[in-house]
C-alpha cells in the first residue's frame, strides 16, 4: 500500500507541474519620459510590460551617478512614477534603463535644462582691481550666469552698467549672448580717475546679479618740470628713507588665502618718502609661501605700492613677512602674522597628476593639483631666463609673463570660474617657438557653500518630550559634515548608503515642552560652511506618565505572548547552495544545488519535523499500478481513496506523536514543495535589484540579453508553492558576458531552440491533458481525472479538523 501511496503522490505532483508550466510571452517593454528643468521632476512611463509586476528603473545622471526606483505595472502592463526634482538638479543628458523580472529591458534618455538665472549664484569676476585712467589700460570683466543649482545658463544677453558715465564698456566675446558655460567677457576702460562699481543685468530674464565689481582707475602721474627732455617729478620735503612698512594686511589669516599687501617707504619722522625708487624683495619664514616678485618703485608710486592678491601663506603657525631693499639691506620692514589651518584652501584630494615636476626644463612651484576654495590661483616656477611663459586654461590662454633674470616666473590668476580647470604652462623662446611645456595640472575651483534642499521629520504635529524622532536632510552628496542643531545641541547626520545626498539622524526631543526650531549645518570638503536657520519647528508636549506607559507595555507583552502561543510554525525553503555562473555571449548560465532542509523565518533549520519517507517505485511497478487503477470500477476507486485517506491520517498521527510541534503548522504549509527558484542580479553586489523566476524547480537557468563586457552579480533563492522564498540568499557569484566565436553562437542558438521546443511540448501536453480530461470514459486517461477528484474528495470527506501534513520529499 505504501508503494501505491507513493505512486499516487507522484502522479499528483506531475499534474501540478503541468498546470503550473505557463510561459510568458515575449515582452515589448518600453520606457519613456520627457525633458524637464533643473529641480523639477519628470514622469517616467512604462508600457508593454508584464502585468502586475515591479519594473526596476535605473536613471544615470550626467555626473555618472545612478538613481534606482521601482515602477509597478497594472493589469494592462502600464505603469508610471515621478522622478523627484531632487534627482534632477544637474543640467544635462540623463539616461534611463528599465528591467523587468523576466529579463526584458528598454532604455530612453531625456534632457534637463537649467533653471532661471539665480542672482546669488551668478557672478562677476575681474582680472585686476586697478587700472590707469588713460583710456588704454583696461580691466577684463567676466560674467557667469548660473541657476540656483550652479548650472551654467547659455543663450542670454547681458548688459553691463557702471556707476560712472565716464567709463567705457566693450564686449570682447564673439557672440552677443552667453556661451555653453554661461559666460560673457568685457573690457573696462576709463579716462577719469576714481572708483567705479559695475553690475550685470540679464536682459533675457530681467534679473540683476547681486554681485558687484569695483575697479579703481588711478590718474597717470603728471610731470611738474621739464628739463632737457627729462621729466622730473616733484617730491615732498622729506628726509631719506629709513625703513619700509608692510601695511593693509591682517595679523590673523588662513592658509591659502590670497592677500593684498601695501609696501610704503618712510623717513625717520614717519612720513612717506614720495621719491623712493628702490627695488624691494619679499621673504617669509614660511618656506611654502607664495610671494610677489621683486618690484622697482617708480616715481608714479609716490613711495607706496600695493601688491594685489600676490601673497599667500600655506603653513599654519606664526610667521614673519619681510620686505627688503635689495640694494640697501638696512632698509627693510617686517610684519608678523598668525596663520590658521582651514579646510578652505587646497583640498587633500589630489588628481591623477602626481607631480609638479614638468619635463623639458619647466619646474612648477605652484599650483598643486586638487580642489581650491579660492577663485585666485598663484602660478610660479623656474624656467630659462628670457623665455615667455604662457598659462593655458582648458585650452585657452589665460595669461602670459616673462622669466626673470634669476630664472623664475610668477603670475596670480584671479576670478577663476567655478568648476574644473586643466592648466598647462608653455615656455616660448625669443623667436616665438615653443621650447618647453609642463604636465597638465587638474584644479577644481569650489567657492560655494553647499545648499540645503529640504529637511523632513518622521513625526508631524505634536510629539512627546523624550521621544525619538528621525530627521532627513536632502543636500549635496559626500559632504564631510551634515548636522542638525536643536536646543544648542549639534547632532551629526549620516548619508544613505544607496541614495546620494540623503542624510539622516535620530535624536531625542527636549524634556521641556515648547516649540523648538531646527537649524542645519552643512560643511563641504573644502570647509565651505553654512547654517540654514529655522528649517523645521518641533512642537514638544508633556510625556505620558510612566504608570500609563508601563500598563500599555504590559498589555503589549501579554498580547505578544498570546500571539506566540497561537502562531503556527511557518516553514521556509532552506538556503540554495553551490551557485556557479558560466558566462556566454550576452548571457550568463547559472547552476546550483537544491536546499535539503526547511527553515524558520530567520533561516534556522527545523530539525524536529521529519518528512514522511517515500519508497521509490520501479518503472514496472508504476506501469502495473497505472493499469490497476484504470481497470478499477467507481466503487473500487472510492474504496481506494478511503483507504488512502485513512493511511495518510495514520501516518500523520504517528508523526505528530513523535513531533508535537508539527501541530503548529498552518494549513498553508500542508504541501511544502519547491515550486521554482528566483534569481537576483545586478551590476554590483549591493545593487542586485533585478529578479527573474525560473519556470520550474530545475537547478539550472540562464539570463539572456546581458551586455557583453559588463560584470553582473547573481544570487539564488528557492520559492515554495505558497510563494515563500528562502530567508537566506545563496552565495553571490559574478560573471562577465563575452562575445564568442560562431561555434559558440550556434550552440547557444541550438540550446534556445531546444528550450523553445520543450516549452511548446509542455503547452501541447497541457492542452492535451485538459482536452482528454473532458472525456473520462476513454481509455487510461481517466487516471488524471481520478487523481484530481480523489484529492478534492479527500478534503471534503475527511471528518473533524483537517489533518496537518508534513512536507513530502520530491522524488523526481
Amino acid at each position: 500500500m505504501k508503494k501505491r501511496l507513493s505512486l499516487l503522490i507522484l502522479g499528483a505532483m506531475m499534474l501540478t507541474t503541468v498546470l503550473s508550466s505557463i510561459t510568458y510571452a515575449a515582452s515589448g517593454l518600453t520606457v519613456y519620459t520627457t525633458d524637464t528643468v533643473a529641480g523639477y521632476g519628470t514622469l517616467i512611463r512604462i508600457t508593454n510590460a508584464p502585468s502586475n509586476e515591479n519594473i526596476d528603473v535605473q536613471v544615470k545622471k550626467p555626473d555618472g551617478s545612478h538613481v534606482a526606483i521601482t515602477v509597478e505595472t497594472d493589469q494592462f502592463g502600464k505603469g508610471k512614477a515621478d522622478l523627484e526634482g531632487f534627482y534632477t538638479k544637474s543640467a544635462g543628458k540623463y539616461e534611463i534603463m528599465a528591467h523587468s523580472e523576466h529579463g526584458t529591458q528598454s532604455q530612453d534618455q531625456f534632457r534637463v535644462y537649467p533653471d532661471v538665472v539665480s542672482p546669488n549664484r551668478s557672478t562677476l569676476f575681474i582680472d585686476q582691481q586697478t587700472a590707469a585712467a588713460n583710456g588704454n589700460d583696461f580691466v577684463e570683466l567676466r560674467v557667469d550666469l548660473k541657476d540656483k543649482y550652479n548650472n551654467p545658463v547659455p543663450g542670454h544677453t547681458v548688459q553691463i552698467l557702471s556707476s560712472r558715465t565716464e567709463d567705457e564698456i566693450v564686449r570682447i566675446s564673439s557672440q552677443s549672448h552667453t556661451n555653453e558655460q554661461g559666460r560673457l567677457l568685457y573690457h573696462l576702460y576709463s579716462k577719469e580717475a576714481g572708483v567705479s562699481t559695475f553690475l550685470a543685468h540679464d536682459s533675457t530674464e530681467n534679473v540683476t546679479i547681486n554681485n558687484r565689481a569695483k575697479v579703481a582707475f588711478y590718474a597717470p602721474s603728471q610731470p611738474a618740470i621739464e628739463r632737457g627732455g627729462e621729466f622730473i617729478y616733484l617730491a615732498s620735503e622729506t628726509g631719506p628713507v629709513s625703513y619700509l612698512s608692510i601695511e593693509n594686511i591682517n595679523e590673523n589669516i588662513q592658509t591659502g588665502e590670497s592677500l593684498n599687501a601695501t609696501v610704503s617707504a618712510y623717513d625717520n619722522n614717519g612720513d612717506i618718502v614720495g621719491d623712493y625708487t628702490g627695488t624691494v624683495r619679499f621673504s617669509a619664514t614660511d618656506n611654502n609661501a607664495s610671494l610677489p616678485n621683486d618690484y622697482l618703485f617708480e616715481a608714479a608710486d609716490q613711495g607706496s605700492h600695493t601688491f594685489s592678491l600676490g601673497l599667500s601663506l600655506q603653513t599654519p603657525g606664526t610667521h614673519t613677512l619681510t620686505v627688503t631693499d635689495i640694494n640697501n639691506p638696512d632698509i627693510f620692514g617686517e610684519k608678523e602674522v598668525a596663520v590658521s589651518n582651514r579646510g578652505t584652501g587646497q583640498s587633500t584630494t589630489s588628481s591623477n597628476n602626481t607631480s609638479n615636476q614638468s619635463p623639458a626644463g619647466i619646474n612648477l612651484y605652484t599650483p598643486a593639483p586638487g580642489t581650491y576654495s579660492s577663485s585666485t590661483i598663484s602660478f610660479s616656477g623656474q624656467a630659462t631666463y628670457g623665455q615667455t611663459i604662457k598659462i593655458m586654461d582648458n585650452g585657452l590662454e589665460l595669461a602670459s609673463t616673462l622669466v626673470t633674470p634669476d630664472g623664475e616666473f610668477s603670475h596670480v590668476a584671479t576670478g577663476l570660474s567655478e568648476g574644473e580647470h586643466t592648466f598647462l604652462i608653455q615656455a616660448f623662446d625669443a623667436n616665438g617657438s615653443e621650447a618647453n611645456r609642463s604636465n597638465e595640472i587638474l584644479v577644481n575651483i569650489d567657492t560655494s557653500a553647499p545648499q540645503l534642499d529640504n529637511l523632513e521629520s518622521d513625526h508631524n504635529g505634536e510629539i512627546e518630550a523624550g521621544d525619538i524622532i528621525t530627521l532627513t536632510a536632502y543636500t549635496e552628496s559626500n559632504l564631510p559634515q551634515v548636522a542638525v542643531i536643536l536646543n544648542n545641541g549639534i547632532f551629526e547626520m549620516t548619508e544613505d548608503l544607496l541614495i546620494d545626498g540623503i542624510y539622516t539622524a535620530q535624536l531625542s526631543t527636549p524634556e521641556t515642552p515648547g516649540d523648538y526650531s531646527l537649524d542645519v549645518l552643512l560643511v563641504d570638503e573644502l570647509g565651505n560652511e553654512t547654517i540654514y536657520s529655522d528649517q523645521l519647528t518641533l512642537r514638544v508636549i508633556e510625556a505620558t506618565p510612566t504608570e500609563e506607559i508601563e500598563e500599555e507595555e504590559e498589555e503589549i507583552i501579554e498580547e505578544e505572548i498570546e500571539e506566540e502561543e497561537t502562531d503556527p510554525l511557518v516553514l521556509y525553503p532552506g538556503q540554495v547552495m553551490a551557485v556557479e555562473a558560466q558566462a556566454g555571449d550576452s548571457r550568463v548560465t547559472l547552476t546550483w544545488e537544491e536546499p535539503h532542509e526547511w527553515v524558520d523565518m530567520n533561516g534556522n533549520m527545523i530539525e524536529e519535523i521529519t518528512p514522511i519517507q517515500e519508497i521509490p517505485l520501479t518503472e514496472e511497478e508504476t506501469a502495473n499500478f497505472e493499469e490497476e487503477l484504470n481497470n478499477m470500477s467507481e466503487e473500487e476507486l472510492e474504496a481506494f481513496f478511503d483507504e488512502f485517506a485513512a493511511g495518510i491520517e495514520e501516518a500523520l498521527t504517528e508523526t505528530v506523536e513523535e513531533n508535537p510541534e508539527a501541530l503548529l503548522q498552518s494549513e498553508e504549509d500542508e504541501e511544502l514543495t519547491i515550486e521554482h527558484y528566483r534569481i537576483y542580479f545586478g551590476p554590483d553586489s549591493e545593487l542586485m535589484y533585478s529578479t527573474v523566476d525560473t519556470w520550474d524547480n530545475r537547478t539550472t537557468w540562464y539570463i539572456p540579453d546581458l551586455p557583453n563586457g559588463s560584470e553582473y552579480f547573481f544570487s539564488v533563492v528557492a520559492v515554495d508553492s505558497d510563494g515563500k522564498e528562502s530567508p537566506l540568499k545563496s552565495n553571490i557569484v559574478s560573471a562577465t558576458p563575452e562575445s564568442d566565436d560562431s561555434a559558440a553562437l550556434f550552440a547557444a542558438a541550438a540550446e534556445e531552440a531546444e528550450r523553445q521546443a520543450e516549452i511548446a511540448a509542455r503547452e501541447a501536453a497541457l492542452a492535451t491533458s485538459m482536452s482528454e480530461a473532458a472525456t473520462p470514459e476513454t481509455g487510461p486517461e481517466i487516471l488524471w481525472l481520478i487523481l484530481l477528484t480523489g484529492a478534492l474528495s479527500y478534503g471534503y470527506t475527511h471528518r473533524g479538523r483537517k489533518p496537518k501534513t508534513v512536507p513530502f520529499r520530491d522524488i523526481r
